[in-house]
């Protein structure tokens, strides 16, 4: 089900869907609640899944000129607040990832455990920047098109380009419905990210770090380091995903998070059995 609240006078869309223990996903750069929609359909057999559309992002309106992440996380603990959400499990894709770790920052209590799904808690490079830069300048001239067609299939491993050309598609196609200013706030708001190593480190929660072995964005030796940041962050490894690994190997992933989640709540919940 759809729903929309409003968040400092401006609107917020988020699907909800299921029962039991809540399950909050948050979309990536580009994207919104529906790149989710097939994942948030067979985790609901387990779970309350809420996803959410990101300010400037799907039906979600954008909120001045930069979404920097503390208000971004703000806005995530407003749908919660709205829905009575006090604890739940909080799945982050890519820049959603860094959306948990700030949510976490601030809203600790919220949390039985999180998971960063293709993310990490590095902060922008100056080539990072520069390449955030290059896009808002794409995006100014009205050429959103050009940067979805080179990012989004470049968000898939090389070997899976051809396998899941219409999920490509697909995606592109939602990423072309984002507002031109909520993509510029994304952007702006990444680039002012603060590094996020520190609170890792020193986190208290359980954490699943899911990687793909082929992701064009996150390298996955350097990636891998993570993990040696806390006794608390457990690793799942997706052998044959690049940076989309819910849509790359949705059965593995829905039942990495669904027996994590399980370990958690000290209960045997029988893991999703998925056909493709």
């Amino acid at each position: 089900m759809i729903n929309i609240i409003y968040f400092n006078q401006k609107r917020i869309s988020y699907h909800d869907s299921g029962k039991g223990f809540p399950v909050v996903l948050l979309h990536g750069y580009l994207e919104s609640a529906l790149v989710w929609e097939k994942f948030s359909v067979l985790l609901s057999s387990h779970f309350r899944v809420i996803s959410i559309d990101l300010p400037g992002h799907g039906n979600s309106e954008t909120a001045g000129s930069i979404h920097t992440m503390e208000f971004l996380a703000d806005a995530v603990n407003h749908v919660l607040e709205s829905v009575f959400i006090d604890k739940c499990f909080i799945a982050g894709h890519s820049l959603g990832g860094y959306v948990v770790l700030a949510l976490f920052e601030k809203y600790k209590h919220k949390f039985i455990g999180l998971c960063l799904f293709h993310s990490n808690p590095w902060n922008d490079t100056a080539e990072k920047i520069e390449k955030r830069n290059r896009e808002k300048d794409l995006v100014n001239n009205g050429k959103l098109v050009a940067i979805a067609n080179i990012n989004i299939p470049l968000a898939f491993a090389d070997k899976n380009k051809e396998k899941f050309r219409e999920e490509i598609r697909r995606c592109i196609s939602i990423a072309l419905r984002n507002e031109a200013n909520g993509v510029i706030a994304m952007l702006e708001g990444m680039k002012l990210r603060k590094d996020q190593t520190k609170l890792l480190s020193n986190i208290d929660k359980p954490v699943l770090l899911i990687l793909g072995r082929y992701d064009n964005y996150m390298p996955f030796t350097k990636a891998l380091g993570i993990k040696d940041l806390s006794g608390q962050i457990e690793l799942l490894v997706l052998e044959n995903s690049g940076h989309m690994g819910f849509i790359e190997e949705k059965a593995k992933s829905i039942a990495g998070i669904t027996a994590f989640i399980g370990k958690i709540m000290l209960d045997k919940r029988p893991v999703l059995k998925i056909k493709y």
